[in-house]
This record gives structure tokens, C-alpha cells and sequence, in this order.
């Protein structure tokens, strides 16, 4: 199968073990080797379910990425704005003890 090629489809088989042989073309690809970690996701898409493994690597830059797009339109970091709202409840909760 061309390395290439946008998407790999490969037949693969569960062996009594629960384990799937990730074929030759998809590791070149992926750059993976034996003794590798994945993330294995599953999700639901009606009327079935889709199986999903990244490598370690990818699995961050995706979260990092999804991260990202949650920020956008968020000015300065979310510990400083934590911090801010902290110190604004700390503020209140001291106006309202007894003097």
C-alpha cells in the first residue's frame, strides 16, 4: 500500500490473546515501533462504534490543540484569571466578617 496516500484502510484480526497486529504499511507510516504506548479511544457513531488509537505524541497534540481553540478569545492565562477570581472572593468574604 503507498505511504502517500491520505488514508490507510487494512484489514487486521483479533487474536485469542485480545490482541490486533498493527500492519507494516500503518507503522512505517506512524513511525512506530514494538513496545510503543497508543491511546485507544472508542467512540459511538450510530449504528456502530469506531475505534480509534493515536500515538502518545499525537494524543497531546490534539488535547493541546483542542486547548488551544477553547482559549481563543481568552485574554491572559487561566491561572492569572483563577488568581484574579480568588483574590475578588477573598476580597468579598473579608467585607462581609463582622468588624
Amino acid at each position: 500500500m503507498p505511504e502517500h496516500s491520505e488514508n490507510i484502510i487494512e484489514r487486521v484480526c483479533l487474536d485469542k490473546a485480545g490482541r490486533i497486529v498493527v500492519p507494516a504499511s500503518i507503522r512505517r507510516l506512524l513511525k512506530v515501533s514494538a513496545g510503543q504506548s497508543f491511546i485507544v479511544s472508542v467512540t459511538r457513531e450510530p449504528p456502530s462504534h469506531v475505534i480509534e488509537m493515536r500515538t502518545i505524541e499525537s494524543a497531546i497534540e490534539r488535547a493541546q490543540a483542542i486547548a488551544e481553540e477553547k482559549r481563543k478569545g481568552c485574554e491572559g492565562s487561566v491561572v492569572d484569571e483563577f488568581i484574579a477570581q480568588r483574590r475578588t472572593e477573598a476580597l468579598t468574604e473579608s467585607e462581609s466578617w463582622p468588624k
